[in-house]
């Protein structure tokens, strides 16, 4: 899972083989990296962490626990990564995060009845869960972006492969098929102050494959191969 905070400045975090969270970073647009240094915490076998950024300052990231629930652990500029923070559920994929404005969080999971659930942080507290139905492809978890506040959009790989979106403003959408064949799980970017947003997949050929919207999802291009091959298993990061 990859956030960056400003320009040039990006923070990269993955599962280690040991199943902890590590990071390493860069502060000059990947010219050079620091070291990799463990954060801790356990990750259930098989998923993924989820990262967000909030002012410029706060890096966020959240995981599965070994336990299935969702975690949160967080670091600002002035000070230490907090402690882990519990926030309940029981999730059968790695999460997907987005901060759409300062203060505000949405973060997303598959739940055990394979539906697409989210909870929500603001004005200083977190929601409850909640089910956005859908049906996500066992094994598989949701990409999320933001390109402005009070705008959302979440993707899924469904039960046929294909690429399906769910946007909010003001209120969610349906769910909306966007093609294609994925084999993992998709990775989403949007532009702040923007109404781009790019989604990257991995496709049955192994490579890396994308399509993009500039009018906030009324259209999409046509999918475009950028090629490469991934790892079975295993997806973009965006």
């Amino acid at each position: 899972a990859a956030a960056s905070r400003s320009a040039g400045k990006i923070d990269v975090f993955v599962r280690g083989t040991d199943g902890a969270l590590w990071s390493r970073a860069t502060a000059n647009g990947g010219t050079s990296w620091s070291n990799w240094y463990k954060i801790g915490g356990q990750l259930l076998a098989g998923t993924g962490p989820a990262a967000y950024e909030w002012g410029g300052a706060r890096i966020g990231v959240f995981v599965t626990g070994t336990n299935k629930a969702l975690y949160h652990i967080s670091y600002d500029a002035s000070g230490p990564w907090s402690s882990w923070e519990s926030l309940g559920g029981t999730l059968t994929s790695s999460p997907a995060a987005t901060s759409p404005t300062s203060g505000v969080i949405d973060v997303y999971g598959r739940g055990g009845d394979g539906a697409l659930w989210s909870r929500e942080y603001k004005n200083n507290a977190w929601s409850s869960w909640s089910s956005l139905s859908g049906k996500l492809a066992s094994g598989t978890g949701p990409a999320a972006c933001s390109w402005g506040p009070g705008r959302l959009d979440v993707f899924v790989q469904g039960t046929n492969g294909a690429l399906y979106q769910k946007s909010y403003n003001s209120a969610w959408s349906g769910w909306q098929s966007l093609g294609g064949k994925l084999t993992s799980s998709p990775a989403a970017a949007a532009a702040s102050g923007s109404n781009r947003i790019d989604v990257f997949v991995r496709g049955t050929d192994g490579a890396l494959w994308t399509k993009s919207t500039t009018n906030g999802g009324t259209s999409w291009s046509n999918w475009s191969k950028i090629a490469g091959q991934f790892l079975a298993g295993t997806g973009p990061a965006a």
